[in-house]
C-alpha cells in the first residue's frame, strides 16, 4: 500500500470520527444532502451520454452535408430530425397524401416539434371515433334511417344508441367557427355522437375532410335545412334552454331533435346543457343542432362524468384545443399553398419570428394611434422587439455584415399598423443591430366572412401566425385564440383599451395556450349551482384578457407551483433552511459537474477530426446542447457564417481613394459588399489617374482655400481674372433622378475642362450624399455671391450663354466673369451647344459657370473632337460612363445607407434571385391603372423574369420542400401595383414551384422632392433597385435610369402607353446601361452642323424607350 493511499485512508478515518461526533439533526442533514447529490449525479448521467451522442450525430451529419456540397445552413439544419407527420399518433395514416397536402406536411413548417404529446387515451379515442363516424356518417344506412325519422319528426329507438348526431351550424367569423367546431367535436367525442358540419358556407373550400373513408359534411338534402337559418333561435320551441325554462322536457317527453343555442346572448339555461342532469335527457335525443359563437370547452369540465374522461384525454389541461385543432383542421391545397408560399417567402429564412394580431373592437374601427402605441409599448417592454437605436448606438453598427433577422408577421384589417411598424424599423436601426422585417399578408379593412377568398386568406393567416416563435394578440379576439393555441404558444395579450387611452400595462403574458370562453355560465352544475363558475375547478380560472370574466383552462403545473409557494411559506424556519441548503447543494454540485459533462472525450475528438475549423466545432457544441434560448454562434462571434466569401474590392478597381475614414461614411467602402457579383466593368487606368489629379486640384481650389477666396472676391466685383482655379456651380432642380443625372454630367464636364465642381447645398444634398473628394468639400458655401439671385437665373438672364450667343453678345474680346448655362428640356439649341469646340474656346476663359439642368447631357459631350479623344481614353467601353462616375461620386450618408442595408438584409439578401420593377406613370392624373398593371405582368412573364401562374394540374407541386425564392422589389408612388402583384403570386402558385415575394419600401402617392425623409427614401430605393439581379423600368424615368446604370444592369424598358391601352410589344431589352438624354440638340457641332445628332457617331443613337427621340451611348461592340 502506497503512502498516498495511507494518507487518503487517514482522511476518511478522521471524517468518520467527526461524523460520529455530530448531533442527530446534523447527521440527518448531511445524509439528506449527500443522498440528494448522489441521486442528482445519477440523473445527470443520461444528459452526459445524450450530449455526446447528439454531438456525434451533429458532427457526422455536418460532414455528410458538406460532402454533398449542395445545402447551406439555411436550407438544412444541422442534425435535423425527421418530422412526425402523424403528430404523435393524433392523425391516422389512412389518407392519400396528395389529396390534402397540409395533413402530413403541417409539422414540417414548425421550427420545433410540439412539446405537447397527445395521450395514448386520446389517440385511441380518436381511432374509435373514426370507426363510429364511418359506420354512421352520410351515405350509410344508419344515417338514412335517422334522417327519415327526423323528417317525420318521429322519436326512434332502433340503433339510436349507436348512431346519434350533433349538427354544427356555421356562424360569425372564421375564428368563432373554428373554436365552436372544436367544442362541438369534443362534445361529440364525449357523448359518442357523430358531428356533421354545415357545408353551405363553403367550409370544404377551407378544410379537408378529417375522418378517413367518410365525410363530416352535412348533406344539402338534410331535413329542416331551410328552417335552420331563420327558425332556430333561443325562442324556438325545440330550443333546449326554452324547454327547460318552460318545463316542457322531461324523461317521458323526449323530442326527436333539440336545438342548442350557445351564443354570446344565451341564457344560463342554454349554457348548462352539458350538466349531468341535463345530459340524462339530451343523451336520449337522436339529433342535436347547435349554433354557437363561443369556445365552450371549459364548461364541459363541470360535468363529473366528462371531467373523469377529460382528465384521461388531456392530462395537460391547457392542450385541449392545441391537440384537437391539429387533428381536425387541415387546410385545403389552395389554402395550404397560400400558407407555404408566404411562409417560404417571408418567414422561413429569418432567425426569429414574431406574430402580432391586431383587432380593434369599436364601431368606428380603423387605425388608432393609442393602439399603435400599445403594440409598440408591449413588444418593446417584453423584449419581443428591440428599442430604436440612439444616434450614438447607430454609429457603432457595421451594417455591411449579415445581421440577425427577425420577421414580424402582422395580421389586421388595417394596413396602417404594419406600415408604421415597418417604417419605424426602416427609418431607424434597432438598438441591438438586428434587422426587423415587417409583413402583412392582407389588409381588407372590412371583415368579409363567408366570402371564399377572404376566408381562405384568413385561415392562411391563422396558420402563419401559429408558425411564429412568439405571438402577441388582441384581447377577446377569437382569431388570435385559434392562432396561438394551434401553434402551442403562450401569447402576450393586449389589454382592450378604454376609450382612446393606451392601457397601462399594455399587455400580459398568458400562462395558458387555451382559448377563452368569453361568456361562460355564471355558476356550476347541480351541487355547484351556487358557486361562481371561476371557483369550481382549480385549473379553470378567469381569462387574463377579460378582467373578472371569461373562463380558461390552465395547466395544473402552474396551480401546483402556486400551491407549493403557499406550502413553503407555511413551513417552520428549520425546514425552510433545510430545503434551501439541499437546493443550494444541488445547484453547486451541478455547476461542479458541468465541465465533466461537456468534456472533450475520445469520442468527441474522433467525431470532430473532419471538422473544417474551430468555428464549426463551436457551432456543433452549441447545437448539441440544444439551449432553450436563441443562440447563434456565428452572430455571437460577430462573423459571417458564409465562410467562402471572396474578398471584396472596396476601392472599386481604384475608382475610390483610400484617404477617407471609413466610419464617417459607411457606404463609401461597403457598397460593393452588397452586390451579389462584382461589376464586370473595370475602370480604365486613365480614368483612375484623372480622378486622383482632380482630387488634388479640388483640394487646392475648393472652399476654404485662398484660391477660392480670391475667385469669389472677383465674382463679387464682377471682374474677370486669369487664375489656376475655374469653377462650375451646379444648381439643383426637379426630382432626385434628374438631379443625380445632371450632377454626374456636370462633374464629367468639370473633369474634361479642369474646373472645380461646387454643389448647391440648400436642397439638403448633404443629408443624402457624403463628400466625394478627400480633404475638401464640394458644397457651395452658403455665403456664395449672388446666391439669392441664382434661383432667378433662366434662359432670359442677360448672362445666359444661349441668349448671349443668339444676340451675338459674347466673343473673344468680351468675356464676362461668369456665365449661366441653361440646359433643361425647354432649352434652345444655342443653350445645348455650349460644349462645342468653338463655344469652348470662349467659355474656357470664363472663371465661373453656373449651370441648371434636368437632362443627362453626357452623350453630347462626345460631339466635341477634343472631348471625344479624352473620353475614349477615360471610357473605352462607351456605355460605362454613368456607371463608373456614379460609383465614384455618390456615397449615401449613414442615415440613407442604414435604410438601404436594413431593407436589403430584411428582404433581398436571402433570396435566390432578385428582380427590380420601377413604375412611373406620366399622366397628370397619375395613379393606379389596370393597363399599366397588365403591361408589367405581360412584360415580366413574356421575358421570363416572372413565372406564369400554375394551372390546377401544375399546382400539385410538393409545396413542403424548400423552394427557390425570388424577391421582387417594386418602387412606385402607388402601392396598388405591388399589392396586386403580391396577391397574384400569393393566391396562385407558379408552375415551377418557385416562390415569388413582392416588396415595396414606400408608396407616398405624391412626389415630395426636396423633403428630407422623402428624398432619403427615394435615394435608398434607387440603391436597392441597383442591387437586384434584373430590372424593369418605366420609359423616360430618370429614377429608373440612375438605378439600372448604378447597378451595371441592362434593363427591360416598359414602353410608355398611349391613352389607356397596353402597348404591344410591352417592353424592350436595352442594349446599353447608359441613361437617355431626353431632349438633345437636333444637330452636331461645327463640321456636323447640318447632320442629325443621331447620325454623327455610331455609338450615340436614339434611345429605345423614346423612338425617334433622345440620345444614348451604346458600346461599340
Amino acid at each position: 500500500m502506497t503512502d498516498q493511499t495511507n494518507v487518503n485512508m487517514h482522511k476518511f478515518q478522521i471524517s468518520g470520527e467527526v461524523f460520529k461526533a455530530l448531533g442527530l439533526k446534523m447527521k440527518i442533514l448531511i445524509t439528506v444532502v449527500v443522498s440528494c447529490l448522489l441521486i442528482w449525479s445519477i440523473m445527470l448521467l443520461p444528459f452526459s451520454n445524450n450530449f455526446n451522442n447528439q454531438l456525434l450525430d451533429a458532427t457526422t451529419t455536418n460532414v455528410n452535408v458538406e460532402s454533398k456540397g449542395s445545402e447551406t445552413p439555411s436550407d438544412k439544419l444541422i442534425g435535423e430530425t425527421p418530422t412526425d407527420k402523424l403528430i404523435g399518433g393524433l392523425l391516422t395514416a389512412d389518407f392519400d397524401e396528395g389529396s390534402c397536402s397540409s395533413r402530413y406536411q403541417k409539422t414540417s413548417l414548425y421550427r420545433k416539434p410540439s412539446p405537447y404529446i397527445p395521450s395514448e387515451y386520446l389517440v385511441s379515442k380518436l381511432r374509435n371515433y373514426e370507426i363510429l363516424h364511418k359506420r354512421c356518417g352520410p351515405g350509410t344506412d344508419a344515417y338514412k334511417e335517422a334522417t327519415e325519422h327526423l323528417a317525420h319528426d318521429e322519436y326512434y329507438t332502433s340503433n339510436s344508441s349507436e348512431c346519434r348526431y350533433i349538427v354544427w351550424i356555421a356562424g360569425y367569423g372564421l375564428g368563432n367557427q373554428l373554436l365552436t367546431l372544436t367544442s362541438a367535436f369534443l362534445y361529440a367525442l364525449l357523448t359518442e355522437r357523430i358531428v356533421l358540419v354545415d357545408q353551405r358556407k363553403d367550409i370544404n373550400d377551407l378544410l379537408c375532410e378529417p375522418f378517413p373513408g367518410t365525410s363530416w359534411l352535412l348533406p344539402l338534402d338534410f331535413p329542416n335545412m331551410k328552417q335552420i337559418d331563420w327558425g332556430y333561435n333561443k325562442e324556438y320551441s325545440r330550443c333546449y334552454g326554452t324547454m327547460v325554462i318552460n318545463q316542457t322536457i322531461n324523461s317521458t317527453s323526449i323530442p326527436p331533435h333539440l336545438y342548442l343555442h350557445n351564443l354570446h346572448d344565451s341564457r344560463d339555461e342554454d349554457k348548462m346543457f352539458f350538466c349531468q342532469k341535463d345530459q340524462s335527457l339530451s343523451n336520449k335525443v337522436p339529433w342535436l343542432i347547435i349554433k354557437s359563437n363561443v369556445y365552450f370547452v371549459p364548461s364541459l369540465w363541470f360535468n363529473p362524468t366528462f371531467h373523469t374522461e377529460l382528465v384521461k384525454l388531456f392530462p395537460q389541461k391547457d392542450t385541449v384545443f392545441h391537440h384537437l385543432a391539429r387533428y381536425l383542421f387541415h387546410p385545403t391545397n389552395q389554402v395550404w399553398g397560400m400558407v407555404t408560399r408566404y411562409y417560404h417567402a417571408h418567414l422561413s429564412k429569418a432567425d426569429d419570428t414574431l406574430g402580432i394580431q391586431i383587432r380593434v373592437f369599436r364601431e368606428d374601427a380603423g387605425y388608432f394611434q393609442h393602439v399603435m402605441d400599445q403594440v409598440v409599448g408591449c413588444t418593446q417592454r417584453e423584449k419581443l422587439l428591440p428599442e430604436l437605436a440612439t444616434q450614438e448606438e447607430e454609429s457603432k453598427f457595421n451594417i455591411s455584415n449579415l445581421p440577425k433577422l427577425k420577421s414580424v408577421l402582422v395580421t389586421s384589417l388595417y394596413p396602417e399598423y404594419s406600415d408604421n411598424l415597418k417604417n419605424m424599423f426602416w427609418e431607424r436601426p434597432s438598438s441591438t443591430g438586428e434587422i426587423i422585417e415587417v409583413y402583412q399578408p392582407s389588409g381588407e379593412r372590412i371583415q368579409q366572412t363567408d366570402t371564399k377568398v377572404h376566408d381562405q386568406k384568413a385561415l392562411a393567416e391563422i396558420y402563419l401566425l401559429s408558425l411564429t416563435d412568439n405571438i402577441v394578440t388582441s384581447a377577446r379576439s377569437t382569431f388570435g385564440y385559434v392562432a396561438y393555441s394551434l401553434g402551442g404558444l403562450k401569447p402576450w395579450l393586449l389589454y382592450q383599451p378604454t376609450g382612446l387611452t393606451t392601457p397601462d400595462p399594455p399587455c400580459v403574458r398568458s400562462k395558458s395556450m387555451e382559448p377563452c370562453y368569453l361568456t361562460p355560465p355564471s355558476h356550476g352544475c347541480d351541487a355547484d349551482r351556487g358557486k361562481n363558475s371561476g371557483l369550481i375547478v382549480p385549473f379553470l380560472k378567469h381569462c387574463e384578457d377579460i378582467m373578472y370574466g371569461g373562463l380558461k383552462l390552465y395547466d395544473e403545473l402552474y396551480h401546483k407551483f402556486h400551491i407549493s409557494g403557499e406550502v413553503f411559506r407555511s413551513l417552520g424556519l428549520k425546514m425552510k433552511i433545510l430545503i434551501i441548503v439541499v437546493f443550494s447543494c444541488l445547484l453547486i454540485w451541478s455547476l461542479m459537474l458541468l465541465p465533466f459533462l461537456i468534456n472533450f472525450s475520445n469520442q468527441f475528438i474522433d467525431a470532430t477530426t473532419n471538422c473544417k475549423n474551430t468555428i464549426h466545432l463551436l457551432c456543433f457544441i452549441v447545437n448539441s446542447m440544444n439551449p432553450p434560448f436563441d443562440f447563434n454562434i456565428f452572430h455571437f462571434l460577430g462573423i459571417d457564417s458564409n465562410e467562402s466569401k471572396t474578398p471584396r474590392d472596396k476601392l472599386i478597381g481604384g475608382l475610390l481613394t483610400a484617404d477617407f475614414d471609413e466610419g464617417s461614411c459607411s457606404s463609401r467602402y461597403q457598397k460593393t459588399s452588397l452586390y451579389r457579383k462584382p461589376s464586370p466593368y473595370i475602370p480604365s487606368e486613365y480614368l483612375v489617374s484623372k480622378l486622383r489629379k482632380y482630387e488634388i486640384l479640388h483640394k487646392r481650389c475648393g472652399p476654404g482655400t485662398e484660391a477660392y477666396k480670391e475667385a469669389t472676391e472677383h465674382f463679387v466685383r464682377d471682374e474677370n481674372y486669369v487664375g489656376e482655379c475655374r469653377y462650375i456651380v451646379w444648381i439643383a432642380r426637379d426630382g432626385l433622378g434628374n438631379q443625380l443625372l445632371t450632377l454626374t454630367s456636370t462633374f464629367l464636364y468639370a473633369l474634361l475642362t479642369k474646373r472645380i465642381i461646387l454643389v448647391d447645398q440648400r436642397k439638403d444634398i448633404s443629408d443624402l450624399l457624403c463628400e466625394p473628394f478627400p480633404g475638401t468639400s464640394w458644397l457651395l458655401p452658403l455665403d456664395f455671391p449672388n446666391m439669392k439671385q441664382i434661383d432667378r437665373y433662366n434662359k432670359e438672364y442677360p448672362r445666359c450663354y444661349g441668349k448671349m450667343l443668339r444676340n451675338q453678345a459674347i466673343n473673344s474680346t468680351s468675356i464676362p466673369p461668369h456665365l449661366y448655362l441653361h440646359n433643361t428640356h425647354d432649352g434652345r439649341d444655342q443653350d445645348k451647344m455650349f460644349f462645342c469646340q468653338t463655344d469652348q474656346s470662349l467659355i474656357d476663359k470664363v472663371p465661373w459657370l453656373v449651370i441648371k439642368a434636368n437632362l443627362y447631357f453626357v452623350p453630347s459631350l462626345w460631339f466635341n473632337p477634343t472631348f471625344h479623344s479624352e473620353l475614349v481614353k477615360l471610357f473605352p467601353q462607351k456605355d460605362t460612363v454613368f456607371h463608373h462616375l456614379v460609383r465614384y461620386l455618390f456615397h449615401p450618408t449613414n442615415q440613407v445607407w442604414g435604410l438601404v442595408t436594413r431593407y436589403y438584409h430584411a428582404h433581398l439578401s436571402r433570396a435566390d434571385e432578385t428582380l427590380g420593377i420601377q413604375i412611373r406613370v406620366f399622366r397628370k392624373d397619375g395613379e393606379y391603372f389596370q393597363h399599366v398593371m397588365d403591361q408589367i405582368v405581360g412584360c415580366t412573364q413574356r421575358e421570363k423574369l416572372l413565372p406564369e401562374l400554375a394551372t390546377q394540374e401544375e399546382s400539385k407541386i410538393n409545396i413542403s420542400t424548400s423552394p427557390k425564392l425570388k424577391a421582387v422589389l417594386v418602387t412606385s408612388l402607388y402601392p396598388e401595383y405591388s399589392d396586386n402583384l403580391k396577391n397574384m403570386f400569393w393566391e396562385r402558385p407558379s408552375p415551377t414551384g418557385e416562390i415569388i415575394e413582392v416588396f415595396q419600401p414606400s408608396g407616398e402617392r405624391v412626389q415630395q422632392t426636396n423633403k428630407k425623409l422623402h428624398d432619403q427614401k427615394a435615394l435608398a430605393e434607387i440603391y436597392l433597385l441597383s442591387l437586384t439581379d434584373n430590372i424593369v423600368t418605366s420609359a423616360r424615368s430618370t429614377f429608373g435610369y440612375v438605378s439600372y446604370s448604378l447597378g451595371g444592369l441592362k434593363p427591360w424598358l416598359l414602353y410608355e402607353p398611349k391613352g389607356l391601352t397596353t402597348p404591344d410589344p410591352m417592353c424592350v431589352r436595352s442594349k446599353s446601361m447608359e441613361p437617355c438624354y431626353h431632349s438633345p440638340p437636333s444637330h452636331g457641332c461645327e463640321a456636323d452642323w447640318r447632320k442629325n445628332s443621331e447620325k454623327i457617331l455610331p455609338f450615340v443613337r436614339h434611345c429605345e424607350d423614346m423612338i425617334y427621340a433622345g440620345l444614348k451611348l451604346f458600346d461599340e461592340l
